[in-house]
């Protein structure tokens, strides 16, 4: 594991150093607007990696977590770049084959005029944000329920229980939210989805203002499946019968506080750069899997069994257990025990 993390910090400091260099010469000159819409080709590159490889604990592993770390910088870079010409491109009319250019001038006042009117709209959107309210009725038939949770960047947050299936308030300056629920009477479950629509993450004095307060019922088996492109998610799933939870996220912080309801849950994160928290019973026994290279973790009263793996003492003799797998780089890792 740490010669895999030296080579993936070496690898990062030869490219940036060759790159430079190359710069400086004069013999690189890219216009990155047109390379960075194609970030996703080196999750390719790594995903093929990872699937012919025949040793994913030495070279291999290093260059995929390079990979997929260079891929999320290429990612939010090329965001970032994207927002910036979207709001300031060139101002430019059609008409058959003629194509006239406005002057500096001309175009000075287009951008001035452009940048006024989304102050302006920004500024409404965020004093008069867009509210929803979601809500499904408990059948007595439900035993196992499914929530579907997908924000490309945002806040969830379990508040409470609910006499009511599920229930959400939410609330945005920038996008809208939609759900839906679909029922399985033949094998009693049911799926509920709560879906962000895309848009830019925003912020209202310092608080990301895309956010959904949910409450859930306490009577059926949850499986809770949340990929969140950035922000935070805070749940407080003690008071309900967790079967799994499944998270995938970029850029993120959640905190994630498990009960003893169910005798056996899966917990499977996959990050990017993010600060991960999960809180178990200290009753339960708990194994931990750590995938990935730069991963900083915190597993007090945790004992290592193998190269990536972590148990607590007695994991085997506890019938209630909780598992957890980590996939990702430069991820904060904390699990402790209440």
């Amino acid at each position: 594991m740490r010669s895999s993390k030296n080579m993936v910090i070496g690898g990062m400091l030869l490219l940036l150093g060759v790159a430079w260099l190359l710069r400086n010469l004069g013999w690189l000159d890219l216009d990155w607007g047109y390379i960075l819409p194609y970030w996703p080709i080196l999750l390719i590159l790594a995903g093929i990696i990872s699937i012919f490889s025949q040793d994913n604990r030495g070279a291999a592993k290093a260059v995929v977590s390079l990979l997929i770390i260079l891929a999320i910088v290429g990612g939010i870079a090329n965001r970032k770049n994207w927002k910036y010409s979207d709001r300031r491109s060139w101002n430019r009319s059609w008409n058959g084959d003629n194509m006239p250019f406005l002057d500096e001038d001309e175009l000075d006042e287009e951008r001035l005029n452009k940048d006024e009117e989304y102050r302006r709209d920004r500024s409404l959107r965020e004093n008069n944000p867009r509210k929803g309210y979601f809500s499904y009725d408990m059948e007595s038939a439900i035993n196992k329920a499914t929530l579907n949770l997908e924000g490309g960047a945002g806040a969830f947050v379990l508040e409470e229980s609910t006499n009511k299936l599920f229930e959400a308030h939410t609330s945005s300056s920038v996008v809208n939210f939609l759900s839906n629920k679909k029922t399985n009477l033949e094998n009693n479950n049911t799926e509920i989805s709560l879906k962000m629509e895309e848009g830019e993450l925003s912020f209202k004095n310092g608080k990301v203002s895309n956010e959904a307060k949910i409450k859930l019922n306490t009577t059926p088996i949850w499986n809770i499946d949340m990929g969140i492109g950035a922000g935070k998610g805070d749940f407080d799933l003690s008071k309900f019968k967790v079967e799994s939870v499944n998270i995938s996220t970029g850029v993120a912080n959640l905190d994630l506080r498990l009960g003893n309801l169910h005798d056996q849950v899966q917990v499977d994160v996959e990050a990017g750069v993010a600060s991960i928290e999960i809180q178990v019973p200290r009753g339960m026994g708990c194994e931990v899997t750590l995938n990935g290279a730069m991963n900083s973790k915190s597993l007090k009263d945790f004992q290592k069994v193998d190269s990536d793996i972590f148990r607590t003492e007695g994991f085997d003799q506890t019938s209630q257990k909780v598992r957890i797998r980590f996939e990702g780089a430069l991820t904060k890792v904390k699990v402790k025990r209440y």
